[in-house]
């Protein structure tokens, strides 16, 4: 490859029809029509990274157009792109199966509407996500993965409270083939929320709650009491669940890996160690 003033240009063309895995992230110097260019010149590729770059809708229409088998797409901090080019992608490349969208502050969701099932994968944490979009994000009824982390300077201009009990509650009825939820700094999820994922995602192996001030007691029951297929909880000291809380939860699910960043960490090894000691005398 060779790096001109226009662009990314092959040396052999040949090339190109082998190329499966592209990315040109952090490509600042390349507007959208030079990105756009060199996006045709690689029809089989199946993963494109685009992190950190200026590419707009009209960039996304030619992704969808000259790469056809694409399944993975990194879009994350690309701040022109809008809803219109996410549905756009959307409902042109029928492969898709995984989507970055993290920190693209133009999107709301409602681009999300009606998605294929093949999508499976999606962050979309930093975005400015509307309760309409929250409802087409998860219209497609297939995600399997979905990230919603927000990071702590982003609060402020995407709003803490845009992932609420309701977000929470639509997501949970929306995804049933859930197996990963990530939620960090969702700080506006009440204890509806938690009761509603404990009720309605029986697949959930990974839930990372960082920063969520509103995760309790009571919301650890409800997960006690209906995710029986978890394997990991990511919890930390901006959550308001009691010691006596934990021990109970280690107790009760003894296969749970608790990810503890916060005063409780040793306590809850120790309940390990010592509920693996009981075993082992059993």
């Amino acid at each position: 490859m060779t790096i001109t003033t226009k662009g990314l240009v092959p040396e052999d063309h040949r090339f190109c029809y082998k190329v499966q895995d592209l990315s040109l992230d952090y490509c600042y110097e390349y507007l959208d029509a030079e990105l756009c260019l060199t996006l045709s010149w690689f029809p089989r590729v199946v993963d494109v990274s685009l992190a950190s770059t200026h590419i707009t809708d009209r960039g996304l229409e030619t992704l969808a157009k000259y790469c056809p088998s694409i399944e993975t797409v990194n879009l994350s901090r690309c701040g022109s792109i809008t809803d219109s080019g996410i549905n756009f992608l959307l409902q042109n490349c029928h492969k898709l199966r995984t989507l970055y969208t993290g920190s693209c502050s133009s999107i709301t969701g409602i681009g999300f509407l009606e998605c294929p099932k093949t999508l499976t994968h999606l962050e979309a944490g930093g975005c400015k996500l509307t309760p309409e979009g929250i409802n087409a994000l998860v219209s497609g009824g297939g995600l399997e993965i979905l990230s919603l982390l927000t990071r702590e300077d982003e609060l402020a201009e995407v709003g803490e409270g845009s992932i609420n009990t309701e977000a929470v509650m639509m997501i949970s009825k929306g995804c049933p083939l859930l197996k990963k939820l990530f939620l960090s700094n969702c700080g506006g999820v009440e204890l509806q929320g938690w009761e509603a994922i404990g009720r309605n995602c029986k697949d959930l192996e990974l839930l990372n709650v960082y920063g969520c001030k509103k995760f309790c007691d009571s919301g650890l029951q409800a997960l006690c009491n209906g995710c029986d297929k978890l394997q990991s909880l990511f919890i930390d000291d901006e959550n308001s669940c009691s010691r006596p809380a934990l021990e109970d939860f280690k107790r009760k699910k003894p296969g749970v890996i608790i990810h503890l960043h916060d005063i409780y960490a040793e306590i809850i090894m120790s309940e390990m160690k010592n509920v693996k000691k009981d075993k082992t005398e059993e």
